[in-house]
């Protein structure tokens, strides 16, 4: 699959540059994404000149969120962080739907100024460019006010305490690979128990997610009134798209416990594969793609479609629902929002929408694609 991207031309002290703003992608290699990061840092430097040639004040440069470079499989020295407890953290947020995971980021940032948290899954020590690279499991702290990444690094059955302050700038010269290895170990105590107790604000919001996420957390107490008659339309809904009851009660009692219900609605669906977004440039195989995975759902059959990838998605969805042996339906709003239902159920699917939308006081409508 490729990025979906759009074109920016802009002309920099008498430099003309193109930038290409990339999208959603389902599969990506780790050096194109490598590239992409790069690109977003270009586009972030590009910004900042402007800005200043307009008299515009910008805030001084922070670090660009950027994993951990070792230069092998060898702890620096820093002090160590408990296994077990780096381990259960990962395993919390590994079960984080998409959804939880970008409530996470924005509770957290409510909570704490001082920077982002976030999380390295994975270890990696694939070659980059060229370059011999180790990329730990790691859980990273941003520091706005010193400028600076702290980060607790998995590795082999050892965590340690380190922190570095590389990032791309457009400095001659500077390059990524500069910086690899150049860590340094973290010590001192007063500073590791201010990280920790980010750190412990940042598990707590990933339990109460995964309570809520798993339908057991408390109902928001501004949609306590219309909680019964939600219950009620929705799961008449789910039923009709063949929604199993469990998984339908566990998306309901998550979508009460958030202020924005339709937002929450369409977010929880996406996470589950029971509706897909979709851009208005989305290449041909992406929409091909993210129906298969509402097919997949319902156990359907996957559709291969010989088109031009550059077929508008209302084509691609056209041709989708001919060959289908579900009904594809389309939520009207500013993005497509597509999802499938059985071909018996489609009508009363339209109806039932409108009914479950109405107890939100929304209007939103369903069209059936055909």
């Amino acid at each position: 699959m490729l990025w979906n991207s759009d074109q920016i031309n802009l002309t920099v002290e008498g430099i003309n540059y193109v930038i290409k703003i990339h999208r959603y992608n389902t599969q990506i290699t780790r050096n194109q994404l490598f590239k992409q990061k790069n690109l977003a840092v270009f586009l972030k430097n590009i910004l900042e000149k402007i800005s200043g040639k307009l008299g515009i004040t910008t805030s001084p440069k922070t670090p660009i969120s950027c994993p951990c470079y070792y230069a092998e499989e060898k702890c620096i020295g820093g002090s160590p962080f408990p296994l077990e407890d780096f381990q259960s953290i990962m395993t919390h947020f590994d079960q984080l739907n998409d959804h939880n995971i970008n409530l996470l980021g924005e509770r957290f940032s409510e909570k704490d100024p001082s920077g982002i948290v976030y999380i390295h899954t994975e270890q990696d020590s694939e070659p980059i460019q060229g370059h011999n690279i180790l990329i730990p499991q790691s859980i990273i702290f941003e520091d706005l006010q010193e400028n600076v990444f702290y980060a607790i690094c998995r590795i082999k059955d050892q965590c340690e305490w380190v922190q570095y302050a590389y990032y791309i700038s457009d400095k001659k010269g500077h390059k990524w690979y500069d910086y690899i290895g150049k860590n340094e170990p973290v010590t001192d105590s007063r500073t590791i128990e201010r990280l920790e107790k980010r750190l412990s604000v940042y598990k707590d919001l990933i339990i109460t997610l995964l309570k809520k996420q798993e339908g057991k957390g408390d109902i928001a107490p501004k949609n306590i009134p219309i909680s019964k008659k939600f219950n009620k339309e929705w799961l008449s809904l789910a039923s009709l798209l063949s929604i199993p009851t469990r998984t339908a009660n566990r998306i309901c009692k998550s979508v009460l416990g958030e202020e924005d219900v339709f937002d929450a609605f369409l977010s929880e669906m996406i996470a589950a594969d029971y509706l897909e977004e979709l851009d208005w440039n989305s290449a041909a195989e992406d929409v091909i793609y993210n129906y298969n995975l509402l097919s997949k759902q319902l156990n359907g059959t996957e559709i291969d479609l010989e088109i031009d990838n550059n077929t508008p998605p209302d084509e691609v969805f056209r041709l989708l629902a001919a060959k289908s042996e579900f009904a594809l339906y389309q939520i009207d709003i500013d993005e497509y929002f597509i999802g499938l239902c059985p071909k018996e159920n489609a009508e009363a699917v339209q109806s039932q929408y409108k009914a479950f939308f109405s107890v939100l006081d929304n209007e939103t409508s369903i069209t059936l694609i055909s």
